[in-house]
């Protein structure tokens, strides 16, 4: 009995569904594509309940003819290319002819759509991938796509979509990249009846950048590179600037992710003090220098040329940076007063480092020894403490110890509730439009870590307290990294976790910082007789070398 079975068409049919149909996004994107293939100059968007029951998307673009209507929903049928060679030669966004054929095979469909030239339109309904009904339709031009029930007959991929907020968020990024690829059409969202974008046509990038970023308008780095016959264009932020992380790449002008772009982002900013919190890449290289047939999700390329690409980028990071030098007048902050100073008057005290006699009011499951039981021998290296205690040598790791024990006492206040925000000079920060609810979703865990906001204006919010025991500059960096971290952001205990390790790893001695004689030996106190020796991160901070481990070594025992 053979163990092979041919699959069925309706499996079939599920399992290419779910490679272009992952979650709600996808069901954005590929409908933005069709709609800027067909050459729309208005795209909008509008999603219920992230997407999960109801999205819709709406342009101006070519429309179809009742023939192809009817042709739409086959798997593989498309317009824009015939032949073989047409896919080493694609200057379209869509290509395959699954994107219809797969949303449909999934959900609950209708198009309507209406040629310029055309009289009258026409509407199509399907469900399940089968065409219900064609009939004439009154319209405007364009093609409207409208799809529920998502996943209603794959109720396995339903159950791995995250909440209604977070949907919609990943839609709303979405289309800010796309507003920002292509800024000569206006993008519309709104979701729940409310409106989230509204993005009117620019006349270039520059132009949209500042548009949805009204905090760069000052504050942005342009260049341009021609290598051969490949042109790129870069737009960074200055570094200094609080900003939310936005990286995105785009070549010819679809958006993708590729290791080269992150590996050009990390070799440059290594270098430097700083790294540009906003970066925005815009390629164009020939047709023929890329395979974008790699991913059935197009979300990655394939280069003929990798060392060409990794060069033009590094150039456009270079000629925008010109490796900005250190200047006390460069002091960019986005304060709730405006200082017109090029640095504030006030001064923020730093905390002390907390060491041994401040650490712990209550100490649990910890015993410290009450009398000094070892000897300091000095350090080694960068960052390594030496000691002796009982015939043994042990090497402390100084930022790790002291991480680890920041980390525990956070830690136990947060579990305890008795954390005490620390107020401070208010930062007012704008969150990413869509991501309001996940941030009102967030204030109470927030707030029990000890960051506190309150609204400030429309579209912005003050942080106005801090975890205590931290330095302002690490609570302000530790709170913009949470707000990038989708997934910690999930379950309030694993916001929990990163927060406090962030914090304590921010906050704790460097290994390069040099140590009084004072800090050491509070420090060792505390740390040679830890029942954790290792850092949130799960490196040990302390190695221990016996007497009898280094007689062997010189050979004086067996």
């Amino acid at each position: 009995m053979s163990h092979i079975k041919i699959l069925s068409d309706e499996v079939v049919a599920a399992i290419s569904a779910g490679e272009v149909v992952e979650r709600p996004l996808s069901v954005v994107k590929e409908l933005v594509e069709n709609s800027i293939d067909a050459g729309a100059t208005r795209i909008e968007v509008t999603i219920e309940k992230g997407g999960k029951s109801y999205i819709k998307v709406r342009d101006n673009g070519s429309g179809m003819s009742m023939e192809d209507l009817k042709l739409c929903l086959y798997k593989h049928a498309t317009s824009k290319i015939s032949t073989r060679e047409d896919l080493f030669n694609i200057k379209t966004m869509g290509f395959r002819g699954e994107a219809l054929y797969s949303i449909s095979k999934v959900s609950d469909l209708s198009i309507t759509t209406k040629r310029h030239d055309d009289i009258t339109g026409y509407k199509l309904t399907a469900k399940g991938g089968r065409i219900l009904s064609v009939i004439d339709q009154g319209t405007q031009n364009g093609t409207t796509v409208e799809v529920s029930n998502l996943f209603y007959n794959v109720p396995v991929r339903k159950k791995f979509l995250k909440s209604d907020s977070w949907e919609k968020t990943l839609i709303t990024e979405y289309i800010e990249q796309a507003a920002l690829t292509y800024p000569y059409i206006s993008f519309f969202l709104n979701a729940d009846r409310k409106n989230l974008l509204t993005l009117a046509t620019c006349n270039s990038k520059t132009e949209r950048v500042k548009q949805l970023f009204p905090e760069l308008i000052n504050s942005l780095m342009e260049s341009k590179v021609l290598i051969d016959n490949y042109e790129g264009e870069a737009y960074l932020s200055l570094p200094n600037i609080e900003l939310q992380n936005f990286q995105l790449f785009s070549v010819n002008n679809r958006i993708v992710k590729d290791r080269i772009f992150f590996k050009a982002i990390q070799d440059f900013f290594s270098s430097q003090r700083k790294k540009s919190p906003f970066i925005f890449v815009s390629l164009h290289i020939p047709e023929d220098e890329l395979d974008v047939n790699v991913h059935p999700a197009k979300r990655e390329v394939k280069f003929r040329d990798n060392n060409k690409i990794y060069t033009v980028i590094r150039q456009l990071f270079e000629k925008a940076s010109f490796n900005l030098p250190e200047k006390e007048g460069l002091y960019i902050t986005r304060k709730l007063f405006t200082i017109s100073s090029p640095k504030p008057e006030f001064r923020i005290e730093e905390p002390q480092r907390i060491f041994v006699q401040t650490m712990w009011e209550e100490k649990p499951d910890h015993k410290a020894s009450p009398v000094k039981d070892f000897r300091v021998i000095g350090s080694f290296g960068t960052g390594f403490l030496l000691i002796e205690k009982d015939k043994s040598l042990f090497i402390i790791d100084q930022h790790a110890a002291h991480e680890r024990l920041l980390f525990d006492r956070l830690m136990a206040e947060y579990e305890k509730k008795t954390v005490r925000p620390q107020m401070v000079i208010p930062y007012v920060f704008s969150p990413k439009k869509g991501s309001v609810e996940l941030l009102e979703e967030l204030k109470a865990p927030l707030a029990e870590l000890g960051f506190v906001f309150e609204p400030a204006a429309p579209s912005s919010y003050a942080l106005v307290s801090l975890p205590p025991h931290i330095s302002y500059e690490t609570g302000i960096k530790t709170f913009l990294e949470l707000m990038e971290d989708k997934d910690c952001l999930k379950l309030s205990k694993d916001l929990a976790y990163k927060a406090i390790a962030s914090l304590a790893c921010k906050e704790a001695v460097k290994k390069s910082d040099p140590l009084t004689a004072d800090e050491i030996n509070n420090l060792l106190t505390e740390a040679v007789n830890y029942n954790k020796p290792y850092c949130p991160h799960g490196r040990n901070f302390i190695v221990e070398i016996t007497m009898e481990e280094l007689e062997k070594r010189f050979g004086r025992k067996d």
